[in-house]
């Protein structure tokens, strides 16, 4: 399985590591999360610049977003979809960005 050969989906969540972890300037690293049945992992760091950065892992290829960290509840829900190479985030239920595999990758 490849994030640019086929297409799922995948969610991880993480409770909150402190109370006010999301706007505390403190580095937080959730995961990496336990694999999909199609081997995709994810696994997630809270920057102190207030920014959260996502990766995504099929033992293949891998994708990084990095993106400010929109307003959150208690814990994190990371969602993200994969379509043949197109990969996209959603954070807490919200689309927060996509990539496109570069087409050497999708060979």
């Amino acid at each position: 399985m490849s994030l640019a050969s086929a297409s799922g989906r995948f969610t991880f969540t993480s409770s909150a590591p402190a109370p006010h972890w999301a706007t505390d300037g403190l580095y937080y690293e959730f995961g990496p999360s336990p694999a999909s049945p199609e081997g995709v992992r994810v696994a997630a760091t809270k920057h102190p610049d207030g920014s959260l950065e996502v990766r995504v892992d099929d033992g293949a290829e891998d994708v990084t977003f990095r993106r400010p960290l929109p307003p959150l509840p208690a814990g994190l829900l990371i969602g993200v979809t994969w379509n043949f190479g197109t990969v996209t985030l959603f954070v807490n239920g919200t689309r927060a960005d996509s990539v496109t595999l570069p087409t050497s990758a999708l060979v």
